[in-house]
């Protein structure tokens, strides 16, 4: 009404907050502050390949962060490591062993779901690996890439995880993973891995696969990665960027609070 006007307009870094500068005849009279709210940020890293060694898992524990540990099966440790971590406070998982497109070439390790058993051994395997990795929440695949394509043998799979109340994490083994759709036809919820951070075990590499998970997250507000127990770098490039993550607002959660939520 008088004829004042904007002097000047700033949009912060995180696009939370406007400040302008009002005012006439460049007599700045008023500094107008627009605080956004911000949305919330959620990442969650699964930790895999647990279960051979105890020691691999120690620099992990000492990060601030509430990680996410999945143990094979029927390995030396699986059953003391998968009870440690859950009463330690973190979410666990059971690494469940399937079919890769190279088998028998690469063996998935004992407890395997193959494509070639019945329904009836399917569930049986299922079972007789969780109770080697007791108290978990949920189940993702090691390996893979031919079982996880195989729409018949992951509906057998799934069924018997939701009846067991458990939530199934695809670790995105292959292009061709089913899991998702299925998932959706049987009316549960599934995960996917939005990317993996040491497939090259290199400082470097870790981290700028650690900063296309930032950007994902703060574009798309979730996003979920892979890291590997027995990598060299992955713990410490974990270590150097958590507190980025947290600096632009990202909260590390466990899987089954993104399920919750």
């Amino acid at each position: 009404q008088i004829g004042a006007e904007v002097y000047e307009a700033k949009l912060s870094e995180k696009r939370d907050l406007l400040s302008m500068k009002i005012g006439k005849r460049s007599l700045v009279m008023q500094n107008l502050l627009l605080h956004y709210p911000r949305a919330r940020y959620r990442v969650s890293i699964v930790i895999d390949d647990l279960g051979e060694r105890k020691d691999v898992v120690r620099d992990f524990l000492r990060l601030d962060a509430p990680l996410n540990f999945a143990i094979l099966p029927q390995l030396k440790y699986s059953t003391l490591l998968a009870s440690e971590l859950k009463n330690s406070g973190y979410e666990t998982i059971l690494h469940l062993p399937m079919e890769p497109e190279d088998y028998p070439e690469t063996n998935p390790g004992p407890g395997a779901l193959l494509v070639s058993l019945d329904s009836s051994q399917i569930e049986s395997t299922i079972l007789s690996d969780l109770k080697t990795v007791p108290g978990v929440s949920g189940v993702s695949n090691h390996e893979g890439s031919r079982f996880t394509a195989n729409r018949a043998k992951m509906r057998e799979a799934l069924t018997i995880l939701k009846r067991e109340g458990l939530f199934f994490f695809d670790s995105n083994t292959s292009r061709h993973s089913v899991g998702e759709d299925v998932g959706r036809e049987l009316g549960m919820t599934v995960f996917s891995n939005d990317i993996f951070l040491d497939t090259k075990d290199d400082y470097r590499s870790i981290c700028r696969q650690l900063e296309k998970l930032h950007h994902r997250v703060l574009k798309s507000g979730t996003g979920i990665g892979i890291g590997h127990s027995h990598k060299k770098f992955t713990a410490a490039a974990l270590a150097d960027y958590i507190p980025k993550f947290k600096a632009d607002g990202i909260e590390f959660v466990s899987l089954s609070e993104l399920l919750r939520e």
